[in-house]
């Protein structure tokens, strides 16, 4: 009995189920309590810790969306919600500490990586073209609308928020209204215009955030 207590003293049970970091010590090393001899994670899903500013604080809530990029997965965002929000705010920056649960089912995140958060507080359907489409002008901007002759018209608009190569058209443009993406610097009001395949788009409803840090 007095062996088989030795050798229980001496198996490391994991409390919980993760993956296990390189060893940090090598066989038959005298170790002492509280010595590290590997790290052990449950990645199942991670916690991100992110500050967003004071005035922000009124607009987030438990259960917000968040997306979050990092640089070695460029293709799709990590998605997730909020689970908790600090008591304080920091005196120094005026923000406050934002706690979201990252689902990491494939296991590509990992502790200690560095993200870059996107937190949509609310979202609203909006008129969209893209970016191209839209040209600057006079501290305004305007698109060439192409008409069922195949003329075009320039139209002065108001633009809005950028989202994914899109941006929202808050005045000057109906839904379904062609619009032209390309050649708009050689393009005139009034000009015939002859439309081939990807030279124009209509104008699409899109989800636009209307929060969002």
């Amino acid at each position: 009995e007095a062996i088989v207590a030795r050798l229980s003293d001496r198996v490391v049970r994991a409390p919980f189920s993760g993956v296990l970091g390189f060893r940090q010590v090598s066989p038959g090393t005298l170790v002492g309590p509280g010595t590290a001899i590997t790290t052990l994670d449950d990645i199942s899903t991670l916690k991100l810790d992110f500050s967003i500013p004071e005035l922000f604080l009124s607009s987030i809530s438990l259960g917000a969306p968040v997306n979050a990029w990092s640089p070695a997965y460029r293709d799709a965002p990590f998605t997730g919600f909020v689970t908790g929000i600090d008591s304080r705010i920091d005196e120094v920056t005026r923000s406050v500490t934002v706690r979201a649960a990252l689902p990491n089912e494939e296991g590509k995140l990992r502790p200690g990586m560095l993200l870059t958060v996107e937190l949509v507080t609310e979202q609203r359907e909006a008129l969209a073209v893209p970016e191209g489409a839209v040209v600057p002008a006079d501290g305004g901007a305007y698109v060439y609308v192409i008409d069922a002759e195949g003329v075009a018209h320039r139209r002065n608009i108001t633009t809005g928020l950028t989202s994914d190569g899109l941006i929202e058209i808050r005045d000057g443009l109906e839904t379904g209204e062609q619009v032209a993406v390309l050649g708009l610097l050689k393009l005139r009001d009034g000009a015939k215009v002859s439309i081939q395949a990807g030279d124009s788009v209509r104008a699409s409803g899109l989800k636009t955030p209307r929060g969002r840090t």
